[in-house]
């Protein structure tokens, strides 16, 4: 932990259970992955490198307001600034950011090892929300009693 806060690591998604896509996917096929797995944005690979993230609000902005047609590649509506933080960034670092940016998702990323993983202001707001609950115990002990819940 860094400044008591849990380090984004710990609550992160991790690679393996990101939704990714490449920057040729269609558009059509973008919405079939969102409703499917019932997300809310694919971070866009080109082999191991993160090079975007598409949300539904980029393809609903694509298709109704710039009228694009469901067959465009994914590349013409993802975001190419991608905001990212090192795994060891601690909660309240992640949270910050993310006001200053404006922005939802944040990549996990270390240079050594590349792309570790997304994280999202879902993920910020649930860990506050579970710090909350355990105080004024420690998060791990909290967190043991209620692993069923």
């Amino acid at each position: 932990r860094t400044n008591g806060a849990m380090r984004v690591e710990l609550f992160m998604i991790p690679r393996s259970k990101v939704a990714c896509c490449s920057p040729t996917t269609t558009l059509n096929e973008l919405a079939t992955l969102l409703v499917d797995r019932k997300i809310g944005s694919v971070v866009v690979m080109e082999g191991d490198m993160a090079v975007g993230i598409a949300t539904k609000s980029d393809l609903v902005t694509g298709i109704y307001k710039d009228n694009l047609h469901p067959d465009s590649a994914v590349s013409k509506i993802m975001s190419k600034d991608l905001i990212t933080v090192e795994p060891d960034t601690d909660r309240d670092g992640v949270a910050d950011l993310m006001m200053n940016k404006a922005c939802h998702h944040v990549i996990v990323a270390e240079p050594s090892r590349g792309f570790l993983g997304l994280t999202t202001a879902w993920d910020v707001a649930k860990e506050c929300a579970l710090d909350m609950r355990a105080f004024p115990w420690s998060r791990e002990a909290f967190v043991e009693e209620n692993k069923n819940v």
